[in-house]
């Protein structure tokens, strides 16, 4: 076990950006959606992790046919 693993891990945790979209299309039900999510100021070699999360007021479910 890592004796210094909370330090290496509080050193990661502040390495992380942030960044919020407001997205208003609607999200087709029961399938993919391609959706554009631009990180400007973010070169591929400093991309390593992406954590994706959802607040929405509404959902829609497919309906059987």
């Amino acid at each position: 076990m890592d004796n210094d693993y909370a330090t290496k891990f509080r050193e990661w945790k502040k390495s992380l950006r942030e960044k919020s979209v407001d997205f208003s299309d609607t999200l087709r039900a029961g399938t993919w959606n391609n959706v554009t999510l631009v990180l400007p100021g973010l070169a591929p070699a400093q991309f390593g992790y992406l954590e994706l999360s959802m607040t929405t007021s509404s959902i829609s479910l497919l309906i059987p046919r």
